[in-house]
């Protein structure tokens, strides 16, 4: 009897360890430079729980088995995992295919020195600093006038 009670007090104790949250923790790479990602945002979406990742990549959530898992990051195309066990994780995010290239912007150019003709015909009297008046008639009797 008393085998009885202690198997059975047994179980009931596993059952309730395996409801219990978790606390599940990873480290998120990039997939192709395999190099940590900082600041991924992870939520899991079966007790709306939200958490970010550290600068070297590192997480840690409360998460049970069968539950899901959301990494976001700006940039990064987003992953999905459902928890089959709380190990560690070591999730791989693959760059998003629309992002823009990164756009470099630099001094500006005088535009009228790289195109002087085009406005020199465009401006049929032009005055330049040191020099006298010159004269285009192109710019009245030409098609580009």
């Amino acid at each position: 009897m008393i085998r009885k009670k202690r198997a059975l007090f047994i179980i009931v104790f596993i059952l309730m360890v395996t409801k219990v949250q978790a606390q599940v923790n990873g480290v998120i790479f990039e997939q192709v430079s395999r190099k940590p990602i900082p600041y991924v945002e992870l939520t899991n979406l079966s007790n709306q729980e939200k958490t970010i990742g550290n600068e070297k990549g590192e997480f840690n959530i409360k998460a049970k088995i069968n539950e899901i898992l959301v990494f976001t990051r700006s940039g990064y195309q987003s992953d999905t995992i459902l928890l089959t066990d709380l190990r560690p994780l070591r999730r791989y995010l693959s760059t998003d295919k629309n992002m823009l290239k990164t756009v470099v912007i630099s001094e500006k150019k005088d535009i009228r020195k790289k195109y002087a003709q085009a406005f020199n015909k465009a401006n049929p009297f032009l005055i330049p600093q040191g020099r006298g008046l010159l004269l285009y008639p192109s710019g009245y009797f030409s098609r580009e006038g």
